[in-house]
């Protein structure tokens, strides 16, 4: 790598780092709901919450998910809950950073003019999404593969077991990333020995001598990862709400593979709208169209094995981006993990072939603006954001610990005029009542992580919401709709406070007959209300025989 371009790297890879660091809280759509989960695994081991274990328990079972809560739980132990968040997704940055330039070195040496292109695939849309078990997936996928890559024809019994370790690690981090390395592990390894064969003249031959390389080079380090099917993390996944009917699913498998034919790939790597997208879009489109037309087109090597491999895990990531099902097991988004991976093996693919001093030239400098393209119009929303994640913090303030609490939010494009809700991809504040449950030590109703089977957390039954009242599940986007005295109903449980946030602001959504407006007028009392554009406020359920105060209805 050239001095400036790893200057360049750098200097990017440290604004990646201080926009992290620049706003109180990182803003995500999950981000809360994992710090309080983690928060509520160290309360359950250490007995430090009182009445936690009226309400969650540990998972029993094996499942993946389960690396950044231990991370979170640690970081925790030594910073306040925001800070932890911010020291795991610093981790996260400069580990995929130099995983993905670790291995693009390994594939095709002197690919560092690369390695800012790995800067603009590392912050994406599924960081914003805070979906950290992932994220970190695919830098333990990366170095999976590159430990993989590099001592296959030299793997010895303390290389077996770090390589064990390592799948280890990713299965117990995300199992779509865990199955992706397998995948590419298993046709990298089976096109390089089938063309080390080729290359002894007699194919058959060649196909004896290379047997012994093949079993160590393929069918363990396969069998490493299959031994994990064992635990049944398919059977894991599931969602207690009842599955479609088969006809149902099938329709709608259908009409996601017409939907995603519009779809832009390349949003995969924004958060938001706007000009700054589009300046990262072109700019990764035209790179990629003229990268392989020149590689394919123009250049004159011949298209080694692992380019090969690569091409063939692009098309298959790319087939299911475009045809596969929208979840599988309650696994979400597999559309758009699917297509991350696509884009992946399309850049692996091009950084694998020949570069001449002209081509990485412009491979840096492209790279170069779709990076800062991508972080200032983050630094923009986050910006935005901020004041409205600390009202939550501020809520906190005015909650007694140890009490329930829901919280619901208007902050999804069809359910708010709010602009910056119309431009940002995420939704950051879905989950931002998590925030106020957990500096208050108090019981989150509807944290959608415990009602399922794939998280370290649960719900015991007897108070899950998607078990005992699943409308209380369905209201993400139409909170109006939530209807708390059935809960309570059905659990025994009282919903002691209620988060709102924003105004039912679309045509015909502000309905005071519905369940949530009703009975907030009826039964609780508006105790805050945060001051300016916020729009969030608080409900504390009013004691029996305690009197209504009619200025804070809602």
């Amino acid at each position: 790598m050239k001095v400036s371009s790893k200057g360049i790297f750098l200097a990017l890879l440290i604004l990646q780092l201080l926009l992290v660091w620049a706003f109180p809280r990182f803003a995500t759509q999950d981000g809360a709901s994992h710090l309080y989960n983690a928060a509520v695994i160290g309360a359950l081991r250490s007995g430090s919450w009182s009445g936690i274990n009226d309400f969650f328990r540990l998972n029993p079972r094996p499942v993946p998910n389960w690396t950044i809560y231990f991370l979170l739980s640690l970081f925790m132990k030594l910073f306040s809950a925001a800070t932890a968040e911010k020291v795991l997704v610093s981790l996260y940055l400069v580990l995929f950073a130099f995983s993905f330039l670790w291995v693009a070195e390994l594939v095709r040496p002197g690919s560092g003019h690369f390695a800012i292109w790995g800067l603009v695939l590392g912050r994406n849309w599924f960081l914003s999404m805070g979906f950290y078990n992932f994220c970190f997936g695919l830098a333990f996928f990366l170095l999976c593969f590159g430990c993989w890559f590099k001592w296959r024809r030299n793997f010895g019994i303390a290389r077996w077991l770090l390589f064990f370790l390592l799948a280890s690690l990713l299965y117990f981090t995300h199992l779509f990333c865990f199955l992706m390395a397998a995948f590419l592990i298993g046709v990298t390894g089976s096109l390089l020995c089938l063309r080390e064969a080729q290359g002894s003249g007699d194919l058959r031959s060649g196909l004896r001598k290379n047997a012994r390389l093949f079993f160590g080079s393929v069918v363990i380090p396969e069998f490493c990862f299959l031994a994990f099917l064992a635990l049944n993390p398919f059977g894991a996944i599931r969602s207690h709400v009842p599955h479609p009917e088969a006809a149902a699913r099938i329709a709608s498998a259908l009409q996601q593979s017409v939907a995603s034919h519009g779809a832009t790939i390349f949003d995969l790597l924004l958060d938001s709208n706007g000009i700054l997208a589009w300046v990262l879009i072109l700019a990764a489109d035209a790179f990629i169209i003229v990268a392989l037309y020149w590689t394919l087109a123009r250049s004159e090597e011949r298209i080694a094995p692992v380019s090969v491999a690569l091409a063939v895990f692009t098309i298959i990531c790319l087939i299911l981006y475009f045809f596969g099902p929208k979840a599988f097991s309650e696994n979400g988004d597999l559309q758009q993990r699917a297509g991350w991976f696509g884009l992946w093996g399309a850049f692996a693919f091009v950084a694998s072939r020949e570069w001449k001093a002209r081509g990485k030239l412009w491979t840096s400098a492209v790279a170069t603006v779709a990076c800062a393209a991508g972080l200032v119009s983050g630094a923009l929303w986050r910006s935005q954001v901020a004041p409205m994640l600390k009202a939550f913090d501020d809520a906190a303030q005015r909650v007694e610990p140890g009490r329930t609490m829901l919280s619901l939010c208007y902050c999804s494009p069809w359910n708010s005029n709010l602009a910056l809700f119309q431009r940002v991809t995420v939704y950051p504040l879905l989950h931002a009542g998590d925030i106020t449950a957990l500096a208050a030590r108090d019981f989150s109703i509807g944290n959608y992580e415990g009602t399922i089977s794939g998280f370290p957390v649960e719900y015991l039954p007897q108070v899950n919401p998607a078990l005992r009242t699943p409308g209380l599940m369905e209201v993400e986007y139409r909170p109006e709709l939530a209807d708390v005295a059935d809960y309570e109903v059905k659990t025994g449980r009282s919903v002691d406070y209620v988060i709102v946030w924003g105004e039912p602001e679309v045509a015909g959504q502000n309905d005071n007959v519905s369940p949530l407006w009703s009975q907030l007028g009826a039964r609780y009392s508006l105790i805050y209300g945060a001051p300016g554009a916020t729009s969030l406020r608080l409900y504390r359920k009013r004691a029996d025989g305690e009197p209504a105060d009619e200025k804070n209805a809602p």
